[in-house]
């Protein structure tokens, strides 16, 4: 029996009866990569100074201590004899100084990623809930182009696909969240332990401050902004609107958690993780900008 349709009415009906899909979603739109590479920049040499620190630590105190509190699941991991940790962490600071600047950047990326992975889990004395973060972070730049700007290296690309920035502004955010979630019970909402903490570091301050930073009041001010601040702040940054005010409770808030309590670098990480939320090629075009402007000098 003879078809009703030819071939060619066939195949234009088939045709249209397809539905095209753009090529590209927003996941995968090309943008600048200058702010995952001014990440990268800031984010390895603040990362060089822990190394440096942990050199110290483990070679004269957890090694000569000869006991180790070590994770479950990863008691396999031991600690290098003495002979070789200075070789270790002599590879790590220079692998992490390369990882920074952007040169041999996939393979430094994974040597700094797993260097400080090993760290974290060597001794869980040593504890820190922002460690996790740091090793997070690595990770994710071993996935992603950090290199394609900001390095010595030429590159035939300078663009990313738009979920490598997308991916560090979705853990952010995370941090900061959860940070709010997890403070959203009876003894943070009563003021504890704030005060305690607060009573502890007000003798480091003039009499008048002291005071004040003894207050029931102060205790529910630092309680509650702390709270509000890590619910909302990546909303915040996320707005086209907003982030550039945003700004200003984010370097408050850092500043002032670096200035009064002893919590490592986590500040002036998150301060430098902020640079992420802004368009982006901010970097890119600071940069033209300032070439502008020697090039007018001279």
């Amino acid at each position: 029996m003879r078809s009703y349709f030819t071939d060619n009415q066939s195949n234009t009906i088939s045709e249209q009866s397809i539905v095209k899909l753009p090529n590209t979603s927003i996941l995968f739109k090309e943008v600048s990569a200058s702010s995952l590479g001014m990440l990268r920049l800031l984010f390895g040499f603040i990362l060089l100074e822990d190394f440096v620190n942990f050199h110290d630590y483990f070679v004269n105190y957890l090694e000569p201590s000869k006991f180790y509190n070590t994770y479950d699941f990863f008691h396999w991991i031991h600690l290098l004899p003495s002979y070789l940790l200075d070789v270790f962490f002599y590879g790590a600071i220079g692998s992490c100084i390369l990882f920074a600047v952007g040169i041999h950047y996939r393979l430094n990326a994974i040597i700094t990623f797993l260097s400080w992975t090993y760290i974290f889990l060597a001794d869980k004395g040593h504890y820190n809930n922002h460690f996790y973060l740091v090793a997070m972070f690595f990770f994710f730049f071993c996935l992603v182009d950090a290199d394609r700007w900001g390095t010595p290296v030429k590159k035939k690309r300078t663009t990313v696909p738009y979920w490598q920035v997308l991916l560090f502004r979705w853990q952010i955010g995370i941090v900061y969240f959860y940070g709010g979630i997890a403070k959203i019970h009876y003894d943070w909402l009563a003021g504890f332990p704030m005060k305690y903490w607060l009573v502890d570091i007000s003798t480091a301050y003039p009499e008048p401050f002291q005071s004040l930073l003894q207050t029931t009041e102060a205790a529910y001010a630092f309680s509650y902004g702390g709270l509000f601040f890590d619910l909302t702040i990546a909303f915040f940054l996320l707005s086209k609107r907003w982030r550039r005010w945003a700004l200003i409770p984010v370097i408050a808030f850092h500043t002032l958690n670096d200035y009064m309590w002893s919590i490592g670098d986590f500040p002036t990480i998150m301060l430098a993780s902020t640079a992420i939320f802004f368009a982006p090629n901010w970097a890119e075009k600071m940069y033209e900008r300032y070439h502008k402007t020697q090039v007018l000098k001279i």
